[in-house]
């Protein structure tokens, strides 16, 4: 049996291949999904002059709970009802990584892993009668 995967601050991928496999496999173990809320690519950062390695693709990314980040704000104009779905307070369990000092790594800079709600995946089966 495999070893749970583990996430600590510091953790560091070398590609973003390796941060995605561990990603899926981090879900898989905990029983949770994770999305990505905001990311920044290392084609977009003009600014920063020194050397990263480009199989890193993101120079930051976050990923958030599939239960959590950022408050849906409607851009109706209130001539239907409209209904909320998510009720109570958004997830507060997140993933934070950035690019190292040497531009060779992705590394972990926070997290929190400590849900509001029960994470409990559901298997799905088809029987064939």
């Amino acid at each position: 049996m495999q070893s749970p995967p583990t996430l600590f601050i510091g953790k560091s991928f070398d590609s973003y291949a390796s941060l995605s496999f561990f990603v899926s496999q981090y879900e898989c173990y905990h029983r949770q999904k994770f999305w990505k809320r905001s990311s920044r690519k290392i084609t977009s950062t003009a600014n920063i002059k020194r050397p990263m390695k480009p199989d890193l693709v993101y120079y930051e990314i976050s990923y958030s709970c599939i239960l959590g980040g950022e408050n849906f704000k409607s851009r109706s104009k209130g001539l239907r009802k409209s209904i909320t779905f998510r009720l109570g307070s958004p997830c507060a369990a997140y993933i934070r990584l950035c690019v190292s000092p040497d531009g060779q790594t992705l590394d972990v800079k926070s997290f929190n892993d400590h849900h509001n709600h029960i994470c409990v995946q559901v298997r799905k089966t088809t029987d064939n009668l």
